[in-house]
């Protein structure tokens, strides 16, 4: 593809949620910021996945749902995974992908993607997967228990699961509201439910997995906001690899921590009726 070709395509598209490099031509983001967030989110969950692995995804089937536009797929492709199968509710976003693919000369017969409600897909289609990531996708919904027994008819082993958390303590869902018009949300329902820490260890242990909580270290807290305050988490599940050994701190859930949370959720509403900024 030519570089004016590939200039034109990358500002046919309303908007790119992710910065890709497509021959020297950056995609454009809403804000700056959100490139070191990106960077940093690889660093808290992604890396650690592939350290785990060995060092590479090689051998690697993985599942990526609601890939978008294919970033931590290609991530996965860089990370030698042998297959990745993309799916994402909107049609520009899997053009997107397909296109940065393309521009990256990634071989056809590695990767597919495909549009489409989650709930209308019939992943058994697509195979077994070693890896099924879902990243920024959880919060999104309101059905996650269907969401997740789709994911492990599927799953062979591992799941790399991120989500916006509630910081209720015990296992909860907190009942939320957001706007289907918008390129980040849900497709279907505007209510959505967002999980508790304890909820996502309790969902997914109903499926055969022991899960296990990732802790966002200084430079990841320090880019992504909700990782500072504890508004969102990444989880490594499995049903048969040993998750001892995996390369990253692990966030233990205590009665004092979660009694700390509740203090802190107390002074902020206080904060905020008072109409004081933290």
């Amino acid at each position: 593809m030519e570089n004016e070709e590939i200039i034109e395509k990358i500002n046919s598209f309303p908007y790119w949620i992710s910065q890709f490099d497509l021959k020297g031509n950056l995609t454009p983001v809403p804000l700056e910021s959100t490139i070191e967030g990106t960077m940093q989110r690889k660093s808290y969950f992604l890396d650690p996945l592939i350290e785990y692995c060995g060092g590479s995804l090689e051998g690697k089937r993985i599942l990526d749902i609601g890939c978008n536009s294919g970033f931590w797929a290609l991530q996965a492709i860089e990370a030698e995974c042998d297959y990745i199968v993309g799916v994402d509710g909107r049609q520009m976003h899997i053009d997107q992908a397909n296109f940065v693919f393309e521009v990256k000369e990634i071989d056809k017969s590695r990767y597919e993607f495909h549009c489409g409600n989650v709930f209308d897909l019939d992943f058994r289609q697509y195979g077994e997967f070693d890896i099924v990531i879902c990243l920024g996708f959880f919060h999104h919904m309101s059905k996650h228990m269907q969401l997740l027994d789709k994911i492990s008819q599927v799953n062979k082993d591992l799941l790399l699961l991120e989500t916006r958390v509630t910081r209720l303590p015990g296992e909860y869902m907190q009942i939320l509201h957001e706007p289907i018009e918008h390129y980040a949300n849900s497709l279907d329902y505007t209510l959505t439910m967002c999980p508790s820490k304890k909820a996502v260890l309790s969902m997914t242990k109903q499926f055969g997995y022991h899960s296990i909580i990732i802790e966002p270290q200084p430079a990841h807290k320090a880019a992504v906001e909700n990782y500072n305050t504890n508004r969102r988490l990444a989880f490594i599940s499995s049903k048969i690899s040993d998750l001892s050994d995996f390369p990253a701190e692990i966030k233990e859930i205590s009665r004092m921590s979660e009694f700390t949370e509740i203090i802190s959720m107390s002074i902020n509403l206080l904060l905020r009726k008072l109409g004081i900024k933290k």
